[in-house]
């Protein structure tokens, strides 16, 4: 009896362990996910925009089309980091998709995706949350 009044303290142990670290987890996740928020809705929009559209212009110098990739996506932002202007290159981005009418600046804080969408001048844009004229906000949580 005493064996089993022993595994069964032992198992609510390990269940509460268990549980705690899961809050803990998700809280942590979730507190990284608003500080990107904050970076992104804090940073200076014009000046993302601007250098968004600079990426647009020069697309074939950040990733050249290769077999099975998608022209334009930098994936390893590391490999390009100094050609990235700094408006964008100083926030931290986990990657960046720099196509012909748009630019997605990714922040990947835990399970959720949060980041801009960049229109060229003149264009219809759309996204979550308008920032300004052509930079808009979009979050993707788990």
């Amino acid at each position: 009896m005493k064996i089993v009044k022993l595994l069964s303290a032992a198992l609510w142990t390990v269940l509460v362990a268990g549980v705690l670290l899961v809050v803990g987890v998700v809280l942590w996740l979730r507190h990284d996910h608003n500080a990107v928020c904050k970076r992104v809705e804090d940073a200076d929009h014009q000046a993302v925009l601007s250098a968004c559209r600079q990426m647009m212009g020069e697309r074939d110098e950040y990733r050249p089309a290769e077999e099975g990739r998608v022209k334009g996506m930098i994936d390893s932002v590391d490999s390009v980091r100094p050609r990235i202007p700094a408006a964008i290159r100083d926030l931290e981005p986990s990657h960046i998709l720099v196509g012909t009418g748009k630019v997605e600046v990714v922040f990947q804080p835990g399970l959720s995706h949060v980041g801009f969408i960049a229109y060229p001048k003149g264009a219809k844009g759309k996204g979550q949350k308008k920032l300004i004229d052509g930079l808009y906000m979009f979050y993707l949580s788990d």
